[in-house]
């Protein structure tokens, strides 16, 4: 008749059972059982037993390792080996306090940035720790609970400081933008308004027509001018002279009034032929001026508008971390 270990399965009483019978009565609770259901609870209380032994050894081992972790400042690997002593003993505080320490650099303080996105993920990190520090207060000791209840809402309150004041820099910041777009948008239109003047300015004819090759001819007014030289005066010379009856001061004074007139035609169109280059010169250099500016306007307003979206547009973070700065 070999007896075995076993364990009742109403009361938990240790047994010493025949395991060729099928049933029979605990001694302690008087109730009936079935053997081999009470031989098959011994084995499984044994062997929860050893695995809570190992358990424990390994989630010692690695809270050691996750507090040299803390120390030499390795907060990602001390994070990592908080949460598997939470996945493997999760009624050990510590693990949960330690994700807190990893996760704040040990409760450091550190500066939110001012964009929406980097803000919104703030405030989950911080509803992350709060989960984490609600785990950890479960199953604290009673003499820890309270000093640790004190730093970690301090903790948050300067937490939400810098949450707070990052919204605040945010609108200011928006505030800025928003107007430097405004002007940036009518000093564009200024300019572009500029440009669409000059360019429609019609070029001014210098009295020079240029051929194909780019090289200058004399121009209709240069014919005018040479036409006035070659045959006009001679033609007065001539009939100067050849009037015999007229009065010498007319024969001198006809022939040199003819020459100031040809001379005067020269300056005259010397002189309009200087304002037209100058008023295209100046044409051409404005268009080109307007141009530029309209250019760095909008390359300008540009940036202005990315750097507006970055700030007001909340996009997803991935693994955030509060004191990385962005």
């Amino acid at each position: 008749m070999p007896f075995v270990n076993a364990k009742c399965t109403n009361c938990g009483g240790a047994l010493q059972v025949d395991s060729s019978k099928k049933a029979a009565v605990c001694p302690f609770c008087n109730q009936a059982y079935v053997v081999e259901d009470a031989i098959n609870n011994y084995i499984t209380h044994i062997h929860a037993n050893v695995v809570n032994i190992t358990d424990d050894r390994s989630a010692n081992a690695r809270i050691k390792a996750a507090e040299a972790f803390l120390k030499l400042k390795e907060w990602d690997k001390a994070n990592q080996a908080f949460k598997e002593v939470c996945e493997l003993t999760p009624q050990n505080y510590q693990g949960w306090w330690g994700r807190i320490q990893a996760m704040t650099h040990d409760f450091s303080p550190f500066q939110c940035a001012v964009d929406v996105s980097s803000i919104y993920a703030c405030e989950q990190w911080v509803e992350d720790l709060k989960k984490l520090f609600a785990s950890a207060v479960m199953f604290m000791p009673e003499d820890k609970k309270d000093t640790s209840e004190e730093l970690f809402q301090s903790y948050l309150s300067d937490v939400r400081q810098s949450i707070n004041t990052a919204k605040k820099q945010n609108e200011e910041s928006c505030s800025t933008l928003q107007r430097k777009i405004r002007q940036t948008q009518n000093e564009q239109a200024e300019a572009q308004s500029q440009l669409n003047k000059w360019e429609n300015t019609p070029i001014r004819s210098t009295g020079r027509k240029r051929s194909s090759g780019g090289g200058g001819g004399i121009g209709c007014f240069g014919w005018l001018l040479l036409g006035w030289f070659i045959f006009i005066i001679p033609v007065i010379l001539i009939t100067a002279l050849v009037e015999s009856n007229m009065p010498r001061y007319l024969k001198i004074g006809i022939p040199v009034a003819a020459v100031a007139i040809g001379i005067a035609i020269f300056v005259l169109l010397r002189i309009r032929r200087t304002q037209a280059e100058k008023a295209n010169a100046e044409r051409e250099s404005s268009i080109v001026r307007y141009r530029n500016e309209a250019k760095k306007k909008a390359g300008l307003l540009q940036h202005l508008q990315e750097e507006l979206r970055r700030l007001t547009s909340k996009t997803a973070i991935a693994d955030f971390d509060p004191f990385q700065t962005r």
